[in-house]
Order: C-alpha cells, then structure tokens, then sequence
C-alpha cells in the first residue's frame, strides 16, 4: 500500500483529475514519490513505513506526486501555472524530507504512529537531557525536604 491514494492526489490537482489519463498518472506519481521519500529517508529510518503511515509521511507524498503528476500532464511547456504549482508541491514535500533529515522536523504525529530511527542520536539524547535534568533536581530537592 501507498503513503497516499489516488483520491488524496487528484483532490491537491482537480487540473487534471477530470483528464482520462489521470488516474494512471497519479498512480505512477504515487509509486515515484514513495520511492524518493524512501530513498531519502532510509539512513535513518526503517522504510518503507508500515500502516497507518506517519501523518507527515502522508502530506509529503501527496505533495510530491501531485507535483509530479502536474509535471508529466503538463510536460508540453505551454501551460506555465500549472508547471509553476507543480514545482512548488515538489520542493515543499522535499524541504519536508531535508527538515526531517536534518532533525528539525519530526515524524512524530497526534495518533501516537512514530517511526523512530532505529538509534536515538546522542545530540538528540543530550538535548532532552539538559532539558529535563533541571526538572529533576528541583523535584529531587522538594522531595529531600519533607
């Protein structure tokens, strides 16, 4: 199963979901995107995701293969706003990926579905130590005076 279906697609691109050959097109865009989301995200999680997909997961692939979608109906030249829209979609879903990449955006979503890294960075490690630790000792202290 995909990280996202033909319906999420053709709702981001209602351009071309009338179009005859649009389901074919986003079917194809949805197998390319979860390849790329993939390719990326493999050093540091294990992919592919299982179901439910990471909520994040889900809106970088609907955004990648609606852009790419867009590029391969509207490839010709002629149609500039729809090539226009169809870049943007792309280069958000992969400023998506190089945030998650990069540890400034997380996979974490509201129903509690996390893909962790198969090993927590120490930096990672560090920060929510130094976070929690003055917590601790001011608890810690409270609980020495009674």
């Amino acid at each position: 199963m995909g990280y996202c279906t033909q319906d999420d697609v053709a709702k981001r691109i209602p351009a071309i979901s009338a179009d005859l050959r649009a389901a074919a097109l986003i079917s194809d865009a949805i197998v390319a995107a979860q390849a790329e989301i993939d390719g990326n995200l493999k050093p540091k999680f294990n992919v592919p995701f299982s179901t439910p997909v990471p909520s994040l997961v889900r809106v970088i692939a609907i955004n990648l293969a609606a852009g790419l979608a867009l590029e391969a109906a509207f490839s010709g030249g002629e149609h500039l706003e729809q090539i226009q829209y169809a870049d943007r979609q792309q280069a958000k879903a992969r400023a998506m990926i190089q945030q998650i990449l990069a540890g400034t955006m997380s996979l974490f979503d509201v129903t509690g579905t996390n893909q962790l890294p198969e090993t927590v960075p120490s930096c990672l490690v560090s920060q929510v130590t130094d976070r929690i630790n003055p917590f601790l000792t001011a608890h810690h202290r409270r609980m020495k005076s009674f």
